[in-house]
């Protein structure tokens, strides 16, 4: 049941295993960075809050005060960038090819 993710998203289940991983093979200075609309950046900061990581989360200008609230309550970097989607996870690999600790 989607209701008892810690993101209360099924998509925490996938991310969370990602991130596990991560940890494991790259240690605790591990960086996520992900691109989301919403429900995967909610899972990716609960993941990452949960596992002691660093999180970027790249939004399209324009996302609900809400999310994002959630988001930062998570421990997460909230970055607005971009009109949609696409723009804002160019923007999300762009960054991540430049820092050695993102993933």
């Amino acid at each position: 049941m989607k209701n008892l993710q810690p993101s209360q998203s099924f998509k925490y289940r996938g991310i969370s295993l990602f991130a596990q991983r991560v940890k494991e093979e790259k240690g605790s200075e591990a960086h996520l960075v992900i691109a989301s609309g919403g429900n995967a950046g909610l899972a990716a900061a609960c993941a990452s809050n949960a596992l002691a990581l660093k999180c970027t989360i790249y939004l399209p200008k324009g996302a609900s005060s809400d999310m994002i609230n959630r988001l930062k309550e998570q421990g997460s970097e909230v970055i607005e960038y971009g009109k949609n989607y696409y723009e804002a996870a160019q923007e999300a690999k762009r960054v991540s090819a430049e820092d050695p600790k993102a993933y």
